[in-house]
């Protein structure tokens, strides 16, 4: 892949980037201006990463529900759905302890609760979730 030479103006601010470089940083910054827009409680973390960690936490539910047969899929999703509930009735009286897009559906619930952890935060949401993630996937090889 070829280096991109941007001029900022002068001589002396010549860039040189990668295409793949000035796109991440692109991205990074309009979505450092997205969360940092947002309202309080509409998403887990206010960290320019969070959409990143967010789509990740996605990635990862789907790998734990691609690891199980049928019965045990339906059963973590029950178990997940009956969570969001439980976190949807909290963030209807203002106590959420993950966002309010958690409270969406069990898959909104898990990338938020996985973009929070991998800001280094955690709650008793989060640990709920992965307990949940880890219990039915234990057995699988």
């Amino acid at each position: 892949m070829k280096n991109v030479i941007l001029n900022a103006g002068t001589p002396q601010t010549l860039l040189i980037f990668s295409p793949i470089q000035f796109v991440l940083q692109h991205s990074k910054n309009v979505a450092k201006q997205y969360i940092e827009n947002a309202e309080d409680g509409e998403f887990s973390t206010r960290s320019p990463l969070h959409g990143y960690r967010h789509e990740i936490g996605h990635a990862l539910l789907f790998l734990f529900e691609e690891r199980l047969d049928v019965k045990n899929r339906r059963k973590m999703i029950r178990d997940l759905q009956e969570t969001k509930r439980d976190l949807f009735e909290l963030t209807r009286i203002g106590f959420s302890d993950l966002s309010e897009y958690a409270s969406t559906n069990y898959s909104e619930m898990v990338a938020e609760a996985i973009a929070k952890l991998l800001n280094g935060e955690t709650n008793s949401s989060i640990e709920t979730i992965l307990n949940i993630l880890k219990r039915d996937n234990n057995n699988v090889e």
